[in-house]
């Protein structure tokens, strides 16, 4: 399940966040699951952890067992723990999603539990971005500022609002980034970088994120038919990395970004067969160049190899008095912090 610091071979250093998930309640009857993928990988990178709720009949030893696992995590590694719990909360395409009170009942639970458990961890708040139909709000999904570490969003393209269910390859306008984290015609009427991250002093992280370039059309049987490739995977990638990844007045303008995470798939969805992938050719030429470049502005940070234990390590069940510690220094807002899905980090 989990990605490792090195799951991108084609970049020459190791990834500063490392991704992982699971689910609430747990899958496995005994309360465990392997994380062996994220600890023994070598590195000292940072686990980002998404956490699904299969619905809302979840206890609270159900919550225990999973933060269980996140007190094991952190004890067997000495690793920055981020929880990512109920993303994109405010679309339709998740069991808990389109639930927001019993999404916030939920969150305000996990939130407390964790401050006995994994108080050193950071819980980040992520919906989806909301689009200029503004059919996805924040606002009743918000748990309140006490309840949030950090605030986070998912922002893809795949085009223009206009031309969904976006069939065709066009590239993003250069500040499509500061649309849908602010405000703009390809964003929606609430600024969730000023609301949310701004007005609660809450660091923020593009959660997920990428520029999809579609390849083939696909349809349900298989079936693989022509599409026009348009400007090209290269304009269409580059042009939407350019905008903020690489763009150093954007971290001028938004100095409350600290991570963001790319979406390295190649998936069929809406029929279309869609590259996300920035790290393979023919991307992968000048996505290292911008890399190198925000690396020689010391913008740049990557994770350092470390010995790890070689044995095998699951995840902590329900029983047993957890370890408590401090909340980290390393999740405090100063200084600059991205990250590429399992990938980079900026600082």
């Amino acid at each position: 399940m989990g990605q490792a610091a090195r799951i991108l071979p084609n970049l020459a250093d190791d990834a500063s966040l490392v991704e992982d998930q699971e689910f609430l309640p747990l899958l496995n009857a005994d309360g465990t699951s392997n994380f062996d993928g994220v600890i023994n990988e070598g590195t000292d990178a940072s686990i980002f952890w998404t956490i699904y709720p299969r619905g809302f009949n979840v206890t609270d030893q159900d919550m225990t067992n999973v933060l269980n696992q996140g007190r094991r995590l952190i004890d067997t590694t000495g690793r920055k723990l981020f929880i990512r719990l109920g993303p994109e909360m405010n679309g339709d395409w998740f069991s808990y999603g389109g639930k927001p009170t019993q999404f916030v009942a939920l969150w305000q639970r996990f939130y407390t539990l964790m401050q006995t458990i994994t108080p050193d961890a950071a819980l980040v708040w992520a919906p989806n971005y909301d689009g200029c139909c503004s059919n996805t709000p924040y606002a009743p999904y918000w748990p309140g500022a006490d309840y949030v570490d950090w605030v986070g969003i998912s922002m893809y393209w795949k085009g223009f609002f206009v031309d969904w269910p976006w069939h065709v390859n066009k590239v993003p306008p250069p500040d499509y980034a500061q649309q849908v984290i602010d405000t703009g015609s390809e964003g929606g009427p609430v600024s969730l970088y000023n609301e949310y991250a701004v007005k609660y002093n809450k660091p923020f992280c593009i959660a997920e994120t990428g520029a999809a370039w579609g390849r083939a059309f696909q349809s349900d049987a298989g079936v693989v038919s022509a599409m026009d490739p348009g400007p090209g995977q290269v304009a269409i990638q580059m042009g939407f990395w350019n905008g903020f990844l690489f763009n150093t007045t954007f971290y001028k303008q938004y100095p409350l970004v600290k991570m963001i995470q790319a979406f390295e798939i190649y998936k069929v969805e809406d029929g279309v067969q869609r590259d996300y992938r920035s790290t393979f050719e023919p991307t992968l030429t000048p996505f290292k160049a911008g890399l190198a470049k925000m690396d020689a502005l010391g913008l740049m940070a990557w994770a350092k190899d470390i010995s790890q234990p070689a044995t095998a390590t699951k995840g902590a069940a329900a029983t047993g008095t957890p370890v408590v510690t401090t909340k980290s220094a390393g999740f405090s807002v100063g200084g600059t912090f991205a990250a590429l899905m399992a990938v980079l980090a900026l600082i």
